[in-house]
């Protein structure tokens, strides 16, 4: 993907601002500090360029070429046209792209100057609300553009008037709903784009042409729902940012304490978050019927990792030092150790599942109460987190002492290798738990500190 560099996710700028805000008290103004003039702070911040983060569409890339082509729900002939639509969108829209949002680079920069001499959150809201429209005409602008392209090569390829304006607006429905890069600490459901994962399952080699079908109907039929549900949520993170200084400021005029203030603009995210991950685990579960078993494995797992990113690895996957294991079982002994393997891989997975419905619930609600951290919230998760890796950690070794028991019957056992493939199954564990710090995967919830804490904790026990 082709980012601006002085241009990445509106709501992020403002949101260390309304954090601050969240945290330091009552009155809603930050402590005074002596400043440096506003252009030397703003280029220390931003080396490159002055930045503040807007919501802006992402270019067409060319690995969407197939994509568009199959979500537009055209025959053959339309079908290969817009995948040439897409296919030139990846070149000429990225330019049609930088030279738009050119545009917004001078009045970014004059808003990050403000924020540095300018506490009024009201006023902070005013502005920020002129560059927002700004950035939609430019949106509008953006996405008329491509669709004009479209309309012409429909029309130059003298395709039926109806069925160009069918094709039309359903390619531009996907890709307006599509566009914009999901925000994990706000609405991660949405980077798990059901309608891509359908798209993969239905082209996965080990799917027949008869489920493919299907599923591609499913997404079709489904694609308004979905991309509605989507819409909402965009537009409301879209705006989060002046609505939520505007809401500190009516805080503050009001004599009113500011933590909590913003849980009226965030709420909305939080809610519409909820009803995309409902729409995507129902259509998962009917694509399912219609897939093998392994496609249908994948794609569970292609919503976990997208969603939840490091928090839905399997920490304590073991096939790793299964396979040191593996060729010293005898032949009659394979079939119970492949069940134990399986059986211990289940129960994982089920205490993985209780831990990512406890952080959704807990991430919902921190978003729900306008970005405000809960102690008693926080600590009944970090409880639930210290619990699903020692429970995982105990049920991994079971597992592994369970099949090393009978593999060292072996002539050819070695207990050197053995214990070197243990350590580096360990080494790997501790990794995988350092990438959910590192990642920021809990991190509305618990601070990367905090969670290192935990798991270095249940590591040592």
């Amino acid at each position: 993907m082709q980012h601006l560099k002085w241009l990445v996710v509106l709501a992020v700028v403002a949101c260390p601002d309304l954090a601050v805000a969240q945290e330091i008290g009552d009155g809603g103004q930050p402590p005074s500090a002596p400043r440096q003039p506003p252009e030397q702070r703003v280029r220390a911040a931003f080396p490159d360029s002055a930045q503040v983060d807007l919501q802006l569409p992402e270019p067409i890339g060319t690995t969407d070429v197939e994509y568009f082509a199959w979500i537009s729900g055209a025959d053959a002939k339309s079908a290969g046209i817009v995948r040439d639509w897409a296919a030139m969108m990846s070149s000429i829209g990225s330019e049609w792209r930088s030279e738009l949002l050119e545009k917004l680079k001078q009045p970014a920069s004059d808003y990050v100057a403000l924020l540095e001499v300018n506490q009024n959150f009201g006023e902070r809201a005013n502005r920020l609300k002129q560059l927002v429209t700004w950035r939609d005409r430019l949106v509008d602008e953006l996405f008329a553009q491509e669709r004009r392209y479209l309309e012409s090569l429909l029309s130059s390829s003298s395709v039926d008037s109806a069925e160009a304006e069918t094709v039309v607006e359903q390619v531009m429905m996907v890709r307006r709903a599509e566009a914009f890069p999901a925000d994990n600490a706000y609405a991660p459901h949405l980077a798990a784009n059901i309608l891509r994962l359908l798209h993969l399952s239905a082209t996965d080699p080990g799917t027949s042409p008869e489920a493919s079908a299907t599923i591609r109907r499913l997404a079709l039929d489904n694609a308004p729902r979905v991309c509605e549900q989507r819409r909402i949520v965009f537009d409301a993170i879209a705006k989060c940012s002046y609505r939520g200084n505007e809401a500190l400021q009516r805080a503050i005029d009001s004599g009113s304490p500011t933590v909590g203030a913003m849980n009226g603009v965030f709420r909305p995210i939080a809610l519409g978050s909820a009803r995309v991950a409902a729409t995507t685990q129902e259509l998962v579960a009917l694509a399912r019927a219609e897939l093998s078993p392994e496609v249908a494995n994948k794609l569970d797992q292609g919503v976990l990792r997208l969603t939840y990113g490091a928090l839905a690895i399997d920490v304590f996957e073991i096939d790793a030092i299964v396979k040191v294991i593996d060729h010293l079982l005898p032949d009659q002994d394979r079939e119970t150790c492949a069940t134990v393997i399986v059986e211990s891989a289940r129960q994982r997975a089920a205490l993985r599942e209780q831990l990512l419905r406890s952080f959704d619930l807990q991430r919902s609600r921190f978003v729900e109460r306008g970005l405000v951290r809960d102690q008693i919230a926080n600590d009944q998760f970090r409880r639930s987190f210290l619990g699903y890796v020692k429970a995982a950690k105990i049920a991994a070794e079971q597992t592994i002492g369970k099949i090393a028991a009978i593999a060292r019957a072996n002539s050819k056992w070695d207990e050197a290798e053995f214990e070197r493939a243990q350590q580096e199954w360990r080494s790997t564990a501790r990794e995988r738990l350092r990438a959910m710090s590192i990642t920021g995967a809990t991190s509305p919830i618990l601070s990367y500190s905090q969670l290192e804490a935990i798991a270095q904790e249940a590591l040592e026990q």
